[in-house]
């Protein structure tokens, strides 16, 4: 249940802002301090804290299926933190990726209803 407000505040904020330059959102992700990984179209792990790592998987869409991006936790991230807490990993870590997007697209501010 939590999961839907949880991507609505994370994942499709990316698809918004990145959709359809994959090659954007990679450069900013290692710009952020991601390190690559093997799934989907981009994807990223990001060290949040000492032994917490932090996916996430972009995918491009195509005819059939819109894009999407999941920001995703590793099994054992409840025993560091509680789930409310990586709910709000996840939205510094969303907010930290929007940053220079918006400064790339200026216009992203205005459509999104974000401002800096």
């Amino acid at each position: 249940m939590y999961d839907q407000a949880f991507q609505g505040y994370t994942g499709n904020e990316l698809v918004k802002a990145f959709d359809p330059d994959l090659e954007r959102f990679k450069r900013i992700c290692l710009a952020a301090g991601g390190t690559r990984s093997e799934s989907g179209d981009a994807s990223f792990i990001f060290m949040a804290l000492p032994r917490f790592p932090v996916l996430i998987n972009y995918w491009l869409g195509d005819e059939d299926f819109p894009s999407s991006c999941k920001i995703l936790f590793d099994a054992s991230a409840t025993h560091y933190l509680p789930i409310d807490g990586c709910a709000i990993l996840g939205s510094m870590l969303t907010k930290k990726l929007l940053r220079p997007a918006c400064t790339v697209r200026p216009g992203l501010a205005a459509r999104t209803g974000r401002h800096r």
